[in-house]
């Protein structure tokens, strides 16, 4: 398997099959459970800045991760820790649409803001309010033990 952390933690807390390539154009890897069984997903694993980079290749979902930044002493050094504050998923079509219908002249594309709202409707974790896919309590305890408060004692 290649890719990142994130792409590996999301895949083995809600069954997604990864792509043999890590570079594989649209999207990372595909549900293997129902409800979005062969539905593609695109992973990302980024710092809380509510934006994404939307891939036009990608056709089904947007799985995001956040994490707090943690500034380092060295100048311009920023890490993105092992901690997972949010997730949230999007369905990529009517993200775009609910995108375009806000800003007609919007691009779509790297370095995309996403407004408050539609990141509230799309939240997994740690409040459900995306009804996409249900997470079990077993789902919410593995996501739960990257909690940015629990694993700040080993930053």
């Amino acid at each position: 398997m290649k890719g990142n952390i994130g792409e590996y933690i999301a895949a083995r807390i809600l069954g997604i099959e990864l792509e043999k390539s890590g570079s594989n154009a649209g999207f990372d890897g595909k549900f293997k459970h129902a409800p979005l069984t062969s539905q593609t997903v695109n992973i990302k694993y980024l710092k809380d800045d509510r934006n994404i980079d939307l891939n036009k290749k990608n056709k089904d979902y947007y799985l995001v991760m956040t994490s707090p930044e943690r500034k380092l002493p060295v100048s311009g050094v920023t890490l993105l820790p092992i901690c997972i504050k949010e997730v949230f998923l999007f369905k990529a079509e009517e993200l775009s649409t609910a995108l375009k219908s806000e800003n007609p002249n919007k691009k779509l594309g790297m370095v995309t803001s996403i407004p408050h709202g539609l990141w509230n409707k799309a939240q997994l974790y740690p409040i459900q309010t995306c009804n996409l896919l249900i997470l079990t309590n077993m789902q919410r305890e593995m996501f739960a033990l990257f909690d940015p408060a629990r694993v700040a004692d080993i930053l």
